[in-house]
């Protein structure tokens, strides 16, 4: 998976070992000036796990319709946590799709939070009054931070190199177990801060058995190049493994 999906993601898996120097040299410093605080960290916490996630998850096969602009494909797809398999007659449909989908279910992959944002010190920002809400802090090499209101994470702010990614959660989808985002905006900033460009998700799911499970997304991506439209369906949705869907 690409370090862009991760980073989309909410999730620091890049290790210092894998980064370069300068890197790595600059996560020490950011994790220095975090300082842990108790409150912070379990506000964080209450509000990852809030998330809704697929415990005992047995995959899935559904038949895809993926349209961008005016080309439309039909294919298949098999999603398991571990792996995504996508079928289309265009190869660079199926990289998209694969990279969409694999978002999808990393953002549902039950990790702990001490083994994600846990893994780092967690520190108040400064008080504000800001819609969005409080301000917390990570010490991870992406100089992460999070806004939360009413107990759920409405922006995560990155940096990467020159650029800053912010994401806002406008909307959620509740289900018996945990909540999904329904409605959110991915903002890509320069280092001087010039937009570079904003994509607008909107997503859709279906129950099936005891899991909920993507039936749409939506991406409209506003740039410089113009607005291009994706639209990633799926239906006809089958566990692969039925007996292993009772949690």
């Amino acid at each position: 998976m690409s370090v862009r999906t991760w980073i989309l993601l909410g999730i620091a898996v890049v290790s210092s070992a894998l980064m370069p120097h300068a890197m790595a040299d600059e996560k020490c410093k950011h994790q220095a000036e975090v300082n842990d605080d108790p409150a912070a960290r379990q506000l964080l916490k209450a509000a990852h796990e809030l998330r809704h996630v697929w415990r005992n998850f047995p995959g899935f096969a559904a038949r895809l319709t993926f349209t961008e602009d005016e080309k439309t494909l039909q294919g298949e797809v098999i999603v398991t946590l571990q792996e995504v398999r996508v079928t289309l007659p265009d190869s660079g449909a199926e990289k998209k799709v694969t990279e969409m989908l694999r978002s999808l279910v990393a953002h549902r992959s039950p990790v702990p939070f001490e083994q994600s944002a846990g893994k780092y010190p967690i520190a108040f920002g400064d008080a504000d009054d800001h819609p969005m809400g409080r301000l917390v802090r990570l010490g991870d090499p992406f100089r992460s931070a999070y806004r939360i209101k009413d107990g759920h994470i409405r922006q995560v702010i990155r940096h990467l190199g020159d650029t800053t990614m912010i994401i806002t959660v406008l909307e959620e989808t509740k289900t018996d177990e945990g909540w999904l985002p329904k409605h959110f905006t991915v903002a890509w900033w320069s280092k001087d801060g010039t937009l570079q460009r904003v994509e607008t998700f909107t997503d859709r799911y279906v129950k099936v058995g005891n899991f909920w499970l993507p039936a749409e997304r939506r991406v409209l991506t506003a740039s410089k190049g113009g607005l291009t439209v994706t639209i990633l369906r799926l239906d006809e949705h089958r566990l692969l493994n039925a007996e292993r869907a009772v949690r």
